[in-house]
């Protein structure tokens, strides 16, 4: 399939998480491990004012963002959460993890098109390995923004760099690399295969397609921004930090910006940060609204 609406990309990411939701910590251990080294320097940055602070976590998942908030004893400097998510499932696995603490959260589900419009202006908005799973970031950055107040911050995190994907050097040996990996390691993950019988039943059931996804198809559907998500380079796809400052243009600066994890392979992702500065595999980026 090589034409696929923006509202089913949604579809497909709402019922993938919602099925995804009770393992997603023990599947996802780059994000709780890899990650965690990033939001120290994240945290400092944008609690840098002595504040309460309303927090937009857009996407927030299971929590992970409001843990390492947690962690890092920044919470006292909270005076909200709003915490917003496609998936229902994935609300209630970060409202029993946050039940007994005295902050104030606030746990919305967005539904497919919905355009958010706070009560009140946020401080700090955050999507926390997010964007790349949207059919139209841009669209969806802009409507963040208008929640934003001015001087206000923008953080982005665990995103795919598409400046990996276009150098024919860096992503070539990544090719290489993973074309050896997968030689020895062709387990099957059954669990995805689950997740993908279970979500073709429920789309098809509902009408929103008439032929059943394949495990890849699904994969590449779910991370959709992602320029070599389980098949050929897509260069059709994908965005890196110059892209998202020039869709904001003049609204915003950059307070800090990052490329990192190469290869996950610690001696030649050090050198190769040292001197293909701007290509790492995905990156963060703290954006300030003026």
């Amino acid at each position: 399939m090589n034409i696929i609406k923006p509202e089913i990309i949604l579809k497909l990411n709402e019922y993938f998480h919602d099925l995804e939701a009770l393992t997603y910590d023990s599947r996802h251990p780059e994000i709780f491990a890899q990650e965690k080294k990033n939001w120290p320097e994240i945290l400092k940055t944008v609690f840098s004012e002595d504040k309460n602070n309303i927090f937009l976590d857009y996407g927030s998942g299971t929590g992970f963002v409001e843990e390492v908030i947690y962690e890092n004893n920044y919470q006292n400097k909270v005076e909200r959460f709003y915490c917003y998510d496609i998936s229902q499932e994935m609300l209630n696995k970060a409202q029993e993890k946050f039940k007994e603490k005295k902050e104030e959260f606030v746990w919305h589900k967005i539904n497919s098109d919905e355009n958010i419009n706070l009560s009140e202006s946020v401080d700090i908005a955050c999507l926390n390995s997010v964007l790349h799973h949207l059919a139209e970031p841009k669209k969806v950055l802009l409507n963040i923004l208008d929640n934003l107040k001015s001087g206000g911050y923008l953080v982005l995190e665990h995103e795919p760099n598409k400046k990996f994907y276009s150098s024919k050097f860096v992503f070539g040996i990544f090719k290489i690399l993973r074309s050896i990996k997968n030689i020895f390691s062709k387990k099957v993950d059954k669990k995805l295969v689950d997740i993908t019988m279970q979500l073709n039943q429920r789309m098809i059931q509902e009408n929103l397609i008439k032929e059943p996804f394949s495990y890849q198809e699904i994969q590449r559907y779910v991370d959709f921004q992602v320029p070599a998500s389980f098949g050929k380079l897509n260069k059709n796809v994908g965005f890196s930090p110059q892209d998202i400052v020039a869709w904001l243009g003049d609204t915003v600066t950059v307070e800090k910006s990052k490329t990192y994890s190469f290869y996950n392979i610690k001696l030649i992702d050090m050198i190769f940060n040292k001197i293909f500065k701007s290509k790492g595999k995905l990156f963060y980026l703290i954006l300030k609204k003026k």
